[in-house]
């Protein structure tokens, strides 16, 4: 799934990226798939949803989870800057004319 923020997903707060918040969208994002009978779930994550997935494990509420993978995975310092994202997020472009103005966007004034 791509987390809030990433890909196509959306949601009311597209800024709140707290690992609180991230790690209850996955929560709530297997409930509605499965309700309280889901199948055997191993998570995967890499990066910040490498993060994200150990919190939903340790969380201990998926009682169907076989497995974790992370790859890459961020911590500490990282995490704790989430809450600054909401600034650079909200200044990004959303869409661009032409991939050329993308790529000239993302040389110049990309984060």
């Amino acid at each position: 799934m791509d987390l809030r923020g990433h890909g196509k997903s959306c949601t009311e707060d597209e800024l709140d990226l707290s690992i609180e918040t991230l790690r209850d969208d996955v929560l709530a994002v297997i409930k509605a798939l499965y309700g309280d009978s889901a199948p055997a779930i191993v998570l995967v994550g890499h990066s910040m949803g490498g993060s994200v997935a150990v919190h939903v494990a340790a969380k201990k509420t998926i009682p169907s989870l076989a497995g974790l993978v992370v790859v890459d995975v961020v911590e500490g310092t990282a995490l704790a800057s989430l809450i600054h994202m909401q600034k650079i997020l909200s200044n990004r472009m959303q869409y661009f004319p032409t991939v050329e103005k993308a790529v000239e966007w993302s040389v110049k004034e990309a984060p």
